[in-house]
This record gives C-alpha cells, structure tokens and sequence, in this order.
C-alpha cells in the first residue's frame, strides 16, 4: 500500500502555475476520467502530450467563471446542508496519485466537496468524469464520503 500524505498547495487561482508544477510529478484526480476514456475534454493520448511536454490547459471563459462563482456557491450549498466547510488549501498524495478537493467539511462526518457550475441544461447528474475525480479524491484521502455539488448557471 502506498503511503498517504499531504502538503500546502499554492493557490490554484493567483498562482495557477505554481499549482500546476506542485500537481506535475503526479497523475491528479481531475483526469481519473482519462483511464476510463470518459473524460470529456482530455484524451489519454493528450494526457500523455500534456506531462510528457510539461504543458498546461488554457484557462476558458468557464473555468474562469467556476472560480469565480465557487465560494458563493460552496458556502451557499453548506448553508443548505447545515454544514461548516473550508477550503481545502492542500495537496494529498498516495504514491503517483493526488487530489486537490475543492472543500472539506469540519464538522461531522469527513466529506470531501467538489463545487461544479455549468451552463448545459440538459444535465439531471453530475456528468460521470466528475464522479471519477470525486472517487479518486476518496481513495488518495482515504476519506468515506465525498459530495458534488452542481449548480446549473444561466
């Protein structure tokens, strides 16, 4: 069994290429998708591209508004459930594997929170490459629960 730690992350948002390099030695769960062939956006060719090239994905005007919108909904969503949450400011490892969860809660049981906003309608659950990554997050943490919330954006 590989051994679990964890370590401070830079911030993902004003130091995105600091948080890119610190992520770089390790297959991250925001492409768990990419083992399955279910990640919508990155093949595993492209995968493979992108580490051996040491390149990173432009940010899009989406990703952009995800961040932006994510503590509004993130504290919107624990008021909803009645839960105290934090930003998770760290990186977990398991040997090769890492995770960088959106939030944690810090009361009762440990979940991890990942905070999802799209604009596609058509959506009735979380889209499958997003229940990879949540998983993956579980395993690495070795954590029980984990938590998406989707939030539909006009």
């Amino acid at each position: 069994m590989s051994t679990r730690d964890s370590f401070p992350a830079a911030d993902p948002v004003s130091a995105r290429d600091s948080f890119t390099e610190q992520r770089s030695p390790y297959f991250t769960a925001s492409n768990a998708a990419v083992l399955y062939g279910k990640h919508p956006f990155v093949s595993a060719a492209d995968y493979w591209i992108e580490k051996f090239n040491g390149t990173q994905v432009d940010e899009t005007d989406e990703m952009i508004r995800g961040q932006e919108l994510e503590p509004a909904i993130a504290s919107w969503f624990a008021r909803q459930h009645g839960w105290k949450i934090q930003k998770a400011t760290r990186i977990y490892t398991c040997g090769v594997l890492a995770a960088t969860p959106d939030y944690l809660t810090i009361d009762g049981p440990e979940r991890v929170i990942e905070i999802k906003s799209t604009a596609k309608r058509d959506l009735d659950e979380a889209i499958p490459y997003w229940v990879y990554q949540v998983q993956m997050q579980l395993h690495v943490m070795d954590i029980d629960h984990g938590v998406i919330d989707l939030s539909l954006i006009h």
